[in-house]
């Protein structure tokens, strides 16, 4: 069988249909033995040790850029600034609260589309613990990492820039 090239025309098609979704980033423990994070999975549908999920802030178009036009930084020097028009490249973003997750060491990330609150769960509301959550949704991407202490006492964002 021959496989066929999903075209730009499709990659900006599937990002305008996912900025439809809602979306939402949950953090976790992960496993507190680990010395060092193992590779990320690839057939994931949950966190090993979720905290809690915060809705993404935003949910957009991005496209590479230089450092001096860059609206967004990624670790190894990737720059992308925002765009207005649909672009194969989808930006996620949120910030995790004072007293969110704190004293929590956060070793696990990952991005959901479709998240269910619980019944009983205040209609928009944008941070919710495990116990919140009816139906966690469809699992986009995980991340693990080293431990990242979360202090009550500061905020952390979360940043993704996907290349469709």
């Amino acid at each position: 069988m021959q496989e066929m090239t999903i075209q730009d025309a499709g990659r900006k098609l599937l990002a305008r249909m996912l900025t439809g979704l809602a979306v939402h980033v949950a953090i976790g423990r992960g496993d507190g033995a680990w010395q060092t994070p193992p590779a990320n999975p690839t057939t994931g549908t949950a966190l090993i040790n979720e905290i809690a999920r915060r809705q993404a802030t935003i949910v957009g178009y991005v496209e590479p850029s230089t450092k001096e036009e860059a609206t967004v930084e990624l670790p190894g020097e990737l720059y992308y600034k925002a765009s207005v028009a649909p672009t194969k490249y989808l930006h996620i973003s949120t910030t995790f609260g004072f007293g969110e997750a704190a004293d929590e060491d956060v070793r696990e990330i990952a991005l959901f589309f479709n998240t269910v609150a619980a019944a009983g769960v205040a209609a928009g509301k944008r941070y919710l613990l495990p116990a919140e959550v009816a139906n966690g949704g469809d699992c986009w991407g995980v991340l693990y990492q080293k431990p990242d202490p979360r202090p009550g006492t500061k905020q952390a964002t979360e940043n993704f820039v996907f290349p469709l």
